[in-house]
């Protein structure tokens, strides 16, 4: 029921057991605000929501008992607060984080720089705020039932230094980081040891990693919080054959890598790819390719192309595209 006695329907409830969160059934209230739940645990805790009239969890509960439990909903919390900078501007678009028990409500605060989000109550409460070109601040404050204006200032942010690195963990150089969304995109290298730096202005932004060996790397909201890692996914390989017109196949065969459409996830790559030969046997693999469209061809050993003797394969992250057979002149063999 609701902190004025009236029944609610339509509450969610939760059953957990009372040794962990693990949830063991879950119910709605009927239009009497009455539910019923069967359940093998011998001791647990029980959780009732509404979004409009709170939230209340019960302590650890016998399951023998045979009394009917009632549970009170408390009322959610309306909590409000500014967002300034040092100087004591308000700070637009940040966002503004507030955790208890395991669970968490966030906002974005206005031009004003004033945010309010809706908590399941009084009580401690984690605050966490941060704002593109700003330092994250955490605060941990306790909110009660008088709507305690919360004022966060934050500061100005420095450098922030990142690094990118393959799936196996190690540096990768060269690779392209896409920051924040166009129009405001900023778009830059690795260095040799895949370190980069990215100037304040980007946090808060999600940052991008792509390279012509990899798949694009997940997006990676821009932190000061310590050194930032991005991550690049597995590549995909090609395995096939080249054989002359007979079947028979070309031991000498030199493959040529002759165009390249990147997948729309790598889009970042488009106009990086240059062609190249690569001396192959007749059973050939290529392997750490970036997902998309390629155009392979086999070339003479002075790499002079064969014209026809190419085929179009599409490479997926983490698998193998098998079967790619090349079928090239029988005089090639004697090159």
């Amino acid at each position: 029921m609701s902190a004025d006695g009236v029944p609610v329907a339509g509450a969610h409830v939760t059953v957990f057991e009372a040794a962990g969160r693990e949830r063991v059934r879950r119910t709605r209230s009927d239009a009497a605000g009455e539910f019923w739940f069967r359940s093998g645990a011998r001791a647990l805790r029980v959780r009732a929501e509404h979004p409009r009239d709170g939230s209340v969890e019960t302590g650890v509960l016998a399951a023998t008992d045979t009394e009917p439990l009632v549970l009170v909903l408390v009322p959610p919390l309306a909590a409000s607060g500014r967002v300034f900078d040092e100087l004591g501007a308000p700070i637009a678009d940040a966002e503004v984080r507030l955790e208890s028990a395991g669970s968490g409500r966030s906002a974005m605060s206005a031009g004003s720089g004033d945010f309010s989000v809706s908590l399941a109550g009084p009580g401690p409460y984690r605050v966490t705020a941060w704002a593109k070109g700003f330092a994250a601040r955490t605060l941990d404050v306790t909110l009660d039932r008088s709507g305690t204006l919360l004022d966060v200032t934050l500061l100005r942010a420095r450098a922030v230094h990142g690094r990118v690195l393959d799936p196996a963990g190690k540096a990768v150089p060269d690779a392209t980081l896409s920051v924040c969304a166009p129009p405001h995109e900023i778009r830059l290298s690795s260095a040799e040891d895949g370190s980069f730096v990215l100037g304040p202005s980007a946090i808060g932004c999600n940052v991008v990693a792509s390279h012509a060996s990899h798949s694009a790397s997940e997006p990676v909201r821009v932190r000061n919080d310590g050194e930032l890692v991005v991550r690049l996914g597995r590549g995909g390989s090609i395995e096939g054959i080249v054989t002359d017109d007979t079947g028979a196949g070309v031991e000498r065969a030199r493959l040529e890598l002759r165009g390249f459409t990147p997948t729309k996830e790598e889009a970042r790559l488009e106009g990086s790819f240059s062609a190249e030969h690569r001396p192959v046997g007749a059973r050939f693999r290529l392997s750490s390719l970036a997902p998309g469209e390629y155009v392979l061809g086999v070339a003479t050993s002075d790499d002079v192309a064969i014209p026809g003797s190419s085929v179009t394969v599409q490479v997926r992250a983490h698998a193998v595209t098998r079967g790619v057979h090349l079928i090239t002149d029988l005089d090639t063999r004697s090159e």
